[in-house]
């Protein structure tokens, strides 16, 4: 109601851009990581497997393009490798796991990220 009362918009359009624009465009980068992430970029830890790391798809959702690695090591929460990597996603639930929101964080071993790569 805010938009209706603050910026004299009307009701449809304020749910047209706050619910449903907001709703399809995060589906859109869901269907883009599941499609674009398994089809163009490097196979750094499992060359035989269809899940590649892509730059671009990484870029477009805030982290979630590291599909490779996410692959190898499902139950790491960070879902790229050793932290270096652009991950808003990971930033965000190191930020819950400071203020106790999130617990339990799992990793991968260091050399057995090393060992896969190489």
């Amino acid at each position: 109601m805010i938009p209706v009362w603050c910026w004299v918009e009307t009701i449809w359009n304020s749910f047209s851009i706050a619910a449903m624009a907001r709703y399809g465009l995060s589906m859109n980068s869901a269907f883009l990581v599941n499609s674009a992430a398994h089809k163009y970029g490097d196979r750094p830890f499992d060359k035989y497997i269809q899940a590649r790391e892509n730059t671009a798809v990484t870029l477009l959702t805030t982290g979630e393009g590291w599909h490779n690695y996410h692959h190898v090591f499902p139950w790491v929460y960070a879902t790229s490798e050793l932290g270096y990597t652009f991950n808003l996603i990971k930033v965000l639930i190191d930020v819950m796991a400071m203020i106790g929101l999130a617990y339990d964080l799992k990793t991968a071993n260091p050399n057995a990220i090393k060992e896969r790569r190489d």
